[in-house]
């Protein structure tokens, strides 16, 4: 979902406050969501270091 041009998704999913779910790999954000969680999840942010 973007908002004034920010992926408000990727922008949550990135801070650690929201996650990525499994659906469909031909999701057009896809691989840019799944890198903003990776490096959530890597770096301890949000939802991650408290979890």
């Amino acid at each position: 979902m973007d908002v004034r041009g920010v992926d408000v998704s990727q922008e949550l999913i990135a801070a650690g406050a929201a996650r990525l779910y499994d659906t469909s790999p031909e999701l057009a954000r896809r691989d840019a969501h799944e890198s903003a969680a990776g490096s959530a999840q890597e770096h301890n942010e949000g939802l991650w270091g408290n979890c």
